[in-house]
C-alpha cells in the first residue's frame, strides 16, 4: 500500500484442519471476487497481483498458475514459497516434512498424483502469469533449489520471469532484504501493468 497499490491480506483454510486444495480455492476464489467486486473496490480487475513469503509464496504460485482467467493473477511474486512437493524426503528439510504432510493430508507413496497435482512446478504453462521469485542462498527451510527449479519451468515455457537469490539470506530476511524485496516486486508490477 505504501507503493500506491490497493493491498488487501485474505485469510485462508489452514491444514491439517483444511488440508488440500482448501487454500488454493481460498486464494482463488477471493481473486475471482476482487475481479466481479472491481468497480464497487474502485481497482482494476486487469491488475491483480499476487505476493506473497513462505506458505504465502506457495499461494501466490497457486493463483499465477490457475487455469481460470477469473481467478488466475495477472502477475506474481514468489517469495521462497514451495514449488515442488513431490518425494518430500529427497526434496525438502526433515523440519518441512511434517507440515508438508499435513497440508496434503495423505502420504505420498501410493498419492504421487495428488501431490503433483499440489505443485505449482507441475502446472506452469505459457499462460501462467509473469512471475518474480526471491529466494535466500542459506534457506534451510525450503531450499533455493526449489526456486531455481520453478525458475528453469517458467523460462522453458517462454513465461515472463526473474530469479533473485540474495546472498546471505535465508527463510527469514533482514529488513534490507525484505525492502529490496518489495522494492522490485513494485517495479516488476508496475513493469507488466504498463504494458
Amino acid at each position: 500500500a505504501d507503493r500506491g497499490f490497493a493491498a488487501f491480506c485474505p485469510q485462508y483454510s489452514l491444514a491439517p484442519l483444511h488440508p488440500y486444495p482448501e487454500a488454493i480455492e481460498d486464494i482463488r476464489a477471493f481473486i475471482a471476487h476482487l475481479r466481479r467486486s472491481a468497480s464497487e473496490l474502485g481497482i482494476d480487475p486487469d491488475r491483480i497481483a499476487t505476493f506473497g513469503n513462505s506458505a504465502g509464496g506457495y499461494l501466490s504460485l497457486t493463483a499465477a498458475v490457475a487455469k481460470d482467467l477469473e481467478s488466475r493473477a495477472n502477475v506474481c511474486a514468489d517469495v521462497c514459497g514451495l514449488t515442488d512437493l513431490t518425494q518430500p524426503q529427497a526434496q525438502h528439510p526433515p523440519i518441512s516434512w511434517d507440515f508438508i504432510g499435513q497440508y496434503i493430508g495423505v502420504p505420498y507413496e501410493g498419492n504421487e498424483d495428488l501431490w503433483i497435482a499440489a505443485s505449482p512446478l507441475y502446472q506452469v504453462d505459457k499462460d501462467t502469469a509473469p512471475t518474480i521469485i526471491f529466494h535466500g542462498d542459506k534457506d534451510d527451510i525450503v531450499w533455493p533449489e526449489q526456486s531455481k527449479k520453478l525458475y528453469d519451468v517458467l523460462k522453458l515455457n517462454g513465461v515472463d520471469s526473474e530469479l533473485h537469490l540474495l546472498e546471505g539470506e535465508g527463510h527469514s530476511f533482514t529488513i534490507g532484504a525484505f525492502d529490496e524485496i518489495l522494492s522490485r516486486s513494485a517495479e516488476f508490477f508496475l513493469k507488466r501493468f504498463s504494458n
